[in-house]
């Protein structure tokens, strides 16, 4: 083989390596985009005015719904003729014994992205909801962790015991209050703190 033919060698291997790397960052937009494309023709389709979406009370955008739906913590769905959501959360309900009584931490109100306060009656008895990032083979338990770390700085040595309990499905209208049904997967666990 000659040095050229080495060299072109080197050079067409590296050319592919480079193409095959810049492929595969592009890839996952290229889906992203088809994803928000599916998405906008289902809310089109439906006349659910997600224009309006990100100002006043609905403070959710559309890309904000195409993040979730792609980390799988939503899916949006035509069942029976009409869009449904559908969300995926654990639900983490916080104890703490002190020996003589036993606390039960609870929600009162959440800070929005925008800095408002949102304390609605969500129909939520727990301490912590946190979606499920199902397309990242995320479990409810460990969603459940994630949720303790990221909104109470309570981590796994902190964590007594952490068991699932029931799991349910409710509808609700909490997110995106166009969507005429959100359906909620909460699988609900149990925590105590040291």
């Amino acid at each position: 083989m000659s040095f050229l033919q080495i060299v072109l060698l080197v050079l067409g291997a590296s050319l592919f390596t480079a193409l095959g790397i810049i492929g595969s960052e592009l890839l996952p937009n290229k889906r992203k985009r088809a994803l928000k494309k599916e998405i906008l023709r289902k809310l089109d389709k439906h006349l659910i005015p997600y224009q309006l979406w990100g100002h006043g009370t609905s403070k959710n955008t559309v890309d904000q719904l195409v993040e979730a739906s792609w980390n799988g913590e939503v899916e949006l769905v035509e069942r029976n003729g009409r869009l449904e959501l559908d969300v995926f959360v654990a639900v983490v309900h916080v104890f703490y014994d002190d020996g003589k009584t036993v606390f039960h931490l609870k929600e009162d109100h959440f800070i929005c992205a925008d800095g408002t306060r949102d304390s609605r009656n969500r129909k939520f008895d727990g301490t912590l909801g946190e979606k499920i990032k199902r397309k990242k083979r995320e479990t409810a338990y460990k969603a459940a962790y994630r949720g303790l770390e990221e909104e109470l700085e309570i981590y796994e040595d902190d964590v007594e015991s952490l068991s699932k309990g029931r799991t349910e499905r409710i509808e609700g209208h909490d997110w995106y209050p166009d969507i005429p049904v959100e359906v909620y997967h909460r699988e609900h666990h149990t925590c105590f703190i040291k």
